[in-house]
């Protein structure tokens, strides 16, 4: 069974702006860390979710500015590394693995408690700016001025 996005967990949109994400742009060699995995892991498990398009690799590639190859080499690497879960012959897609799912429990778990995160934090969890609160938020205690 796929685990469902939460509340708090949108499309990964844009990249955030870190060191990582400027080396990936930059080209050449990229060293295959946890943080990367993470990302990858994330998008690819997200992009293959029921009700997305086809095509994860590609737009992962175009996300990352990097070929198609790459993108499997990496995302073949975040299963090894239980980000992902184990592939099905012949079927696009993957559970979240150990490592992601704890992430993803966090990431819900912060957007439930409403911790404040920076601009970047937020970025890098939810895969776009923070945006001005939704109606009925932040707002005033119901009293009206006249």
């Amino acid at each position: 069974m796929r685990a469902e996005l939460g509340p708090g967990l949108t499309s990964p949109g844009p990249l955030a702006d870190t060191e990582v994400v400027r080396k990936i742009r930059e080209g050449g060699r990229v060293t295959v860390d946890d943080q990367l995995l993470q990302e990858v892991a994330y998008r690819y498990w997200f992009y293959t979710q029921p009700g997305q398009p086809s095509g994860a690799i590609k737009r992962m590639a175009e996300d990352f500015g990097r070929p198609q190859e790459t993108i499997r080499t990496w995302v073949s690497r975040a299963r090894k590394e239980q980000w992902l879960g184990p592939s099905v012959k012949g079927r696009a897609g993957a559970e979240a693995g150990p490592k992601l799912r704890k992430t993803l429990e966090m990431w819900e778990s912060l957007a439930e408690a409403s911790v404040p995160l920076t601009a970047e934090e937020h970025m890098r969890y939810f895969g776009k700016p923070p945006g001005p609160p939704a109606s009925g938020e932040d707002q005033d205690s119901g009293q009206s001025d006249g």
